[in-house]
This record gives C-alpha cells, sequence and structure tokens, in this order.
C-alpha cells in the first residue's frame, strides 16, 4: 500500500506544479477535466484531499479483500458467526469474490459522502436513524482512514 500511496503522491504533485504553470504547464485539457472530474480533486490544496480520499478507498479496499480471505478459509477463519451477520445485514454486502474493483471504490466513495453529510450542521441528509445503523457497526467513524478495529471481531467471537 506504501508503494501505490507514494507513487500516487508524486503524481498528484506533479500536475499540480504543471498546473500552477502558466497555460497550465503541459497538462492537456483532457488530462485536466479529467482531474477535475475526480471526487475531492482541488488544485488549491495540491490535492490532498484527493490523496485522502484514495487513501481511504484503498484501505477500505483491502479491509474487505481480508474480511473475504477469513470468510474463505476453514471454518470462516477468526470471523465471528455475529460479524458474518453483521457483515450480511449490510445493503449490497458482498464478499470479495463476488465484489469488484469498481464495487469496492463505489461503497468507499459511499462510505466518504455519508461522512461529509455527518460532518454538515444537522448531519445534512442523514436520519438519526441512518447514524445509530452506521455506529453500530464495529470499528465505524466518522472520520480518518477506513480501519475497522480487530478487537470489534475479537470481542464478538
Amino acid at each position: 500500500m506504501a508503494l501505490i500511496e507514494k507513487k500516487s503522491t508524486t503524481m498528484v504533485k506533479s500536475a499540480c506544479a504543471e498546473y500552477a504553470k502558466p497555460n497550465h504547464g503541459n497538462l492537456s485539457a483532457e488530462t485536466i477535466g479529467r482531474l477535475e472530474s475526480e471526487e475531492g480533486w482541488d488544485w488549491t490544496d495540491g490535492g490532498k484531499e484527493y490523496l485522502a480520499i484514495r487513501r481511504n478507498h484503498l484501505a477500505l479496499s483491502m479491509w474487505i479483500i481480508l474480511q473475504s480471505v477469513e470468510y474463505a478459509s476453514t471454518n470462516h477463519g477468526r470471523l465471528s458467526t455475529w460479524h458474518i451477520q453483521k457483515l450480511q445485514k449490510l445493503r449490497g454486502w458482498r464478499w470479495f469474490g463476488d465484489l469488484s474493483l469498481t464495487e469496492m471504490n463505489s461503497l468507499a466513495s459511499w462510505i466518504e459522502k455519508q461522512r461529509r453529510e455527518y460532518a454538515k450542521p444537522n448531519h445534512g441528509h442523514l436520519s438519526k436513524v441512518d447514524v445509530r445503523k452506521l455506529e453500530s457497526f464495529p470499528g465505524w467513524t466518522w472520520s480518518g482512514p477506513l480501519y475497522w478495529r480487530e478487537e470489534a471481531t475479537r470481542t464478538q467471537k
């Protein structure tokens, strides 16, 4: 994950440096349009928000893969029945074998959207029920990287 993060950081910094040059350096209008259409892209912050979102997407993707590997192992590995049932109750949940990378990124985008709504006054469009459901998920946080706590799995066995 560190290698991917380093490469992404280098590419984003390079694009921002080019954009700051007269006539946006050697960036094509197509490249500028593509970058500006990315969630969280902002030329003024040097791509920091975009990179944070990408790190969260990658962290969530890796977490889903790890849960799926555990589920596929003998006796579902370290996943408790409670944990499996919680995951399977999530609308649209599928184990990684059935989930494409695009779908994992969509899930990560959806989680980021819920977090942004929660940060708005009166939690944006999130109802109290939505907030309670999200907060009931083991390891859920309203900020920071999408890491679910390992102890949530251990304590529910």
